[in-house]
């Protein structure tokens, strides 16, 4: 029996990593009962979206994507500059008439405006402005994708919580059908009904039973402080986690991907697809701005400016700088490349060995998508034969303790037998849980694997806002 009960707790504990849920149990981070700091599936996900240092940067790297496009597109424009020097000099000169030196102090200063345009450098300003729009595209592509994951991990967090919080309540109800029968026993030894063989098997029974309860409470606090963390709230605080609406989510799942059963070989539009394809034709652009090292370059020019001395005898201000100093020049510059040591053709070659990463990063990429999605299907239909098996075992499992049980109590049955179906009933019972919020997070997994953003997120925020409502029910849902 005590073998029976050593393998059912390493598979319990085991079980702590399948994503599952079952009824609430208010419990403390601290083992003291809750403050009343409730959180939805729903907040938690808002919370992740606003905080999550992932898609932070992942939201910068777009603003920055978008900046560098939009001064790409500023280069077409002319530039202006206005440029003014002055100084003020002194000192003697010799005067030419009478061979006297003379003081003479003298002020001048310049102003010019002027103005130049690239007519054409090779297509390289076009290439580079088209690069830049592909990656700005993509890496708007990846923000998606990555809200995309933050929304399926925050919910993994939360039904992990969940899954744990449920444990305990099963070992709770466990021990405390383990103290009932440890009263039975000791009314019927004290009858002469039972040995003392029994009575101390029961007691050994409820002190395994306490440690499993311990050590559940423990998996459900590390859950609740991963689950904290991963918010960036505060590890310690107190909080009680609602259930979501999961039955009728599991239905909208059955629906949704029903309807996508005729596509699902299909590789899916996701966004890092897109990012992908992006990726590729920016590099396709960069070939094609490194090869105009190839190409002449032309620009023109043009300036006005004009200037003004005190040497000038009989001359103001305004005649210098509007009329005498005056001066406008235009000019076309012509640059054609005869040798540059190899630096063009060395650049392209960098930019077609990047071209081809790039190629061979999004088919790898298809590849791994096409499996996920595959992959996610399986495990769909996986859960759902484990969630139907689950049923049966429960139900068989709870009719046989009650079977157990009453022939115990008629002296037909040993109570080794009685804690082998216990032990079975419990398993049945972890099993039942794992198995229900299983399938919850395999029909999310086909979503986010497809890149369903739409669908993922009306499920986990519509359905956890509509249960939000509701008074939160005690004990399991068999």
């Amino acid at each position: 029996m005590f073998t029976i009960v050593g393998k059912t707790f390493f598979r319990v504990i085991g079980f702590i990593a399948i994503l599952g849920l079952a009824g609430p149990v208010t419990i403390s981070l601290h083992g003291a009962p809750l403050s009343g700091n409730t959180l939805t599936l729903q907040e938690a996900i808002h919370i992740a979206l606003q905080q999550n240092p992932d898609l932070l940067l992942a939201a910068n790297r777009s603003r920055s994507s978008e900046i560098t496009w939009e001064k790409q597109r500023g280069s077409f424009l002319p530039d202006l500059s206005l440029s003014s020097s002055g100084n003020r000099q002194a000192g003697k000169s010799v005067d030419p008439v009478s061979g006297d030196y003379t003081a003479s102090a003298y002020t001048r200063f310049s102003l010019n405006l002027s103005s130049s345009l690239t007519l054409f450098n090779g297509f390289a300003n076009t290439s580079s402005l088209h690069q830049t729009r592909e990656n700005r595209d993509a890496a708007q592509a990846e923000l998606s994708r990555t809200r995309q994951g933050v929304v399926f991990s925050v919910t993994n967090e939360f039904v992990r919580s969940l899954t744990a919080r449920s444990f305990v309540s099963v070992e709770k109800e466990n021990h405390k059908a383990q103290e009932n029968l440890l009263k039975q026993i000791s009314a019927f030894f004290e009858a002469g009904r039972r040995s003392v063989a029994d009575l101390y098997q029961q007691q050994a029974e409820i002190a395994a039973s306490e440690y499993r309860l311990q050590e559940a409470e423990r998996a459900y606090q590390e859950a609740a402080i991963a689950l904290l963390q991963s918010l960036g709230r505060d590890p310690g605080m107190d909080i009680l986690l609602q259930e979501p609406a999961v039955d009728e989510m599991v239905k909208s799942l059955q629906v949704i991907l029903d309807d996508h059963s005729a596509s699902a070989e299909n590789i899916p539009d996701r966004p890092d697809i897109a990012a992908g394809e992006n990726r590729v034709a920016a590099a396709r652009y960069a070939v094609r701005a490194a090869r105009s090292g190839y190409y002449p370059r032309l620009s023109v020019s043009a300036g006005v400016g004009s200037s003004y001395s005190s040497a000038i005898p009989g001359s103001d201000l305004e005649d210098q700088l509007l009329d005498r100093n005056l001066s406008a020049s235009i000019s076309l510059n012509l640059a054609v490349p005869l040798f540059d040591r190899g630096l063009t053709r060395q650049e392209v070659a960098a930019a077609k060995i990047q071209l081809d990463n790039e190629q061979v990063t999004l088919a790898r990429r298809r590849r791994q998508v096409t499996a996920e999605v595959r992959q996610a299907r399986l495990n769909w239909e996986s859960a759902s034969r484990q969630l139907a098996s689950a049923n049966t075992q429960l139900k068989y499992a709870g009719a046989a303790l009650n079977s157990v049980e009453d022939r115990y109590r008629a002296s037909t049955a040993t109570l080794s037998e009685v804690s082998q179906s216990r032990a079975l009933y419990r398993q049945a019972r972890y099993n039942h849980v794992a198995a229900r919020y299983t399938l919850l997070l395999r029909g999310l997994e086909i979503l986010y694997s497809r890149g369903d953003e739409e669908n993922l997120l009306a499920l986990v925020t519509e359905s956890a806002m509509d249960d939000a409502a509701a008074p939160a029910t005690q004990g399991e849902h068999e």
